[in-house]
Order: C-alpha cells, then structure tokens, then sequence
C-alpha cells in the first residue's frame, strides 16, 4: 500500500511540478504511450493485492491527460472504482496540500505569510490570540491553535 501512494505521489509531482518551458505541441501518440505506461504500472501495483480499488486522474495546463480505475468499491458486488467515486483520502490529503500550496506560492498565487483573511470572504478570529492574524502557514503547518469539534470530526467519514 506504501508502494501505491509512493507511485500516486511521484506520478502527481511528475505530471505538476514541472519547470514553464515554451510550449511545445504533444502530440497525441505521445500521450498514449504515457497513459499506456502509466496503466501499465499502476495495474502492476493494483495487482499486488494490497488494495481492492483505487483511481488515478492527471492532468495539466490544457486539462483532462489521463483518467482511469482499477478494481471495485465493493467486491461483494462487483461496483468498479472510478475517478467518479467518493473517498476519503485521510492522512494523505497533508501531502496533497503541502504540494498544491509550495505550487501555489511558486506560481505567485499566494504567499505562506500572508493572512487567510486575505483569500477568504468572511473572516476568521483566532479565539486564543485574537490580534495575531492566522497565516496560511499556520494552517498548514497545524500551528494556528484552531481545534475542530468532534462533531465535525464524526462527519467527515462513513463507516
């Protein structure tokens, strides 16, 4: 199962961490060599048996480059998975935010230092430190003192 999220997250930073270069046109057998690649080892780790469903989608500036499951939301009935299926990606989505936020920042999007105040359209109060602004950082660093309720916690996820 590491060997998968490994594989999730090096394709991920592959296909979005890329340096801007001119843009060159690729063509469309190119990516079906890379999609035929990437089916190929992804069916090679589905096939270790460590998870019964998963679905990988990439894309980039242009939009949809490759979208594809493999195995089931349920055995028992057969369901396949899909980039359509609902699920919970838990610790995971730490990595996921880390990357989008670094790629935020290198695009000039947004900074790390700046409040959240700026991005949002209602305001947020840190109810310990109410004159300290809550940086973006601070939320993705799990330092802004906020604690979520365990009723929000207990609708996060279906057991």
């Amino acid at each position: 199962m590491k060997n998968l999220f490994l594989l999730l997250i090096i394709s991920i930073a592959l296909f979005s961490c890329k340096e801007k270069i001119e843009p060159k046109e690729t063509s469309k057998k190119n990516y079906k060599a890379i999609n035929d690649t990437l089916t190929k080892n992804l069916q090679l780790a589905f096939d270790k048996d460590a998870i019964i469903g998963f679905s990988v989608s990439v894309v980039d500036d242009k939009g949809l480059i490759y979208d594809k499951g493999f195995g089931f939301t349920d055995i028992d009935q057969n369901n396949p998975y899909t980039s359509n299926t609902i699920q919970n990606i838990g610790s995971i989505s730490k990595t996921l935010i880390g990357i989008s936020l670094l790629k935020a920042q290198e695009l000039g999007k947004l900074d790390l230092n700046d409040p959240i105040n700026k991005y949002l359209p209602f305001k947020i109060v840190n109810p310990n430190y109410p004159d300290n602004p809550i940086l973006i950082k601070h939320l993705a660093y799990h330092t802004s003192s906020i604690i979520d309720l365990d009723e929000i916690y207990g609708k996060s996820y279906v057991l």
